[in-house]
């Protein structure tokens, strides 16, 4: 697993996005795990470059319970569960959505235009997503 880690994040680094596509059923993963989590089968699987293209699903807006001052650089943002185009689905941080455009975004769920952006943190970098910019009425 740490051999995953290592290349995951050295893709980051290096401003890649990398996934594990399975070899038996061709589902890509990520974040990228070490058996695919689509067929269930120990397949060999191999390392591929994300797009960093998807759509948002579905958020919430975080509050008092969820908010984490760690993340006020990223205001304004939403925890959410993302689909990639291809093909992996999972829960994250969209940036780009204040609480003034919940009904605007709720109106356009599941079709709202994301991609993956890399954010430096201390010692690391993350992965999350923004609402494309051309999607967003202000």
């Amino acid at each position: 697993m740490e051999k995953i880690v290592k290349t995951y994040y050295d893709g980051l680094d290096e401003g890649r996005l990398l996934g594990r596509k399975c070899t038996g059923c061709q589902a890509v993963e990520f974040p990228p795990v070490l058996t695919c989590n689509t067929c269930g089968e120990l397949h060999d699987m191999e390392w591929v470059e994300i797009s960093g293209k998807g759509k948002m699903i579905d958020f919430f807006l975080p509050g008092m319970m969820t908010h984490q001052p760690v993340n006020d650089d990223m205001k304004p943002y939403v925890y959410g569960s993302v689909e990639i185009e291809e093909g992996a689905y999972f829960n994250c941080m969209i940036k780009g959505i204040k609480k003034k455009h919940r009904d605007f975004v709720e109106k356009h769920l599941p079709e709202v235009p994301v991609h993956a952006i890399i954010v430096p943190r201390d010692g690391y970098k993350m992965v999350a997503f923004e609402v494309d910019e051309d999607f967003m009425e202000e």
